[in-house]
């Protein structure tokens, strides 16, 4: 989901606000903007997401900075540059959370690498299709608004998500518990 929702973002993003009357070059500033931060979130969390809170709740701020980033970029427009900001923090920080879940439910360095593969590969096959779906949305409707709500969709089922990952240290597979 998490990738679903950036590559529909820096897809199409810029469009949307060319669309809106931008200029091209303060449409590309907010896409900048969107990954600029996304970067940075992702190489600060891993420096301290292990020193506050649990994986859920990492998960679920991320995801709802995301989610309010999207609805603010449908509902309210003209603050685009805070909505780009809270996209990129929440997309940014959840990436690298993610990649830690196969480490978390994985005992063995086989268990965790098959984990990773099976969670790469469809991850990645299903954000290949989002920008492509976007567009499509806008093709047939004739604007971005179709497609902006269908990734406000894709964040509350982010947030959905991220709230049921137990903020329980997991069971390792492949590894028992000796008392």
């Amino acid at each position: 989901l998490q990738s679903v929702i950036f590559y529909g973002v820096a897809a199409w993003l810029a469009a949307v606000y060319l669309d809106r009357g931008w200029t091209e070059a303060a449409a590309a500033e907010l896409v900048t903007i969107v990954l600029g931060v996304g970067f940075l979130a992702t190489v600060a969390l891993p420096l301290v997401a292990d020193r506050f809170g649990t994986r859920r709740g990492q998960l679920i701020a991320s995801a709802v900075a995301t989610l309010v980033g999207l609805a603010g970029f449908t509902l309210v427009p003209d603050l685009a540059v805070p909505w780009a900001i809270l996209v990129g923090l929440g997309t940014g920080a959840i990436f690298p959370l993610v990649l830690t879940l196969p480490v978390d439910a994985g005992g063995t360095p086989a268990d965790v690498a098959a984990t990773a593969a099976r969670m790469l590969l469809i991850g990645y096959v299903l954000s290949a299709a989002g920008p492509f779906v976007l567009g499509m949305a806008r093709d047939a409707t004739g604007d971005f608004a179709t497609s902006l709500w269908l990734l406000v969709g894709l964040a509350v089922l982010l947030v959905i998500m991220s709230a049921v990952i137990t903020p329980e240290p997991p069971h390792r597979i492949g590894m028992t518990r000796h008392a």
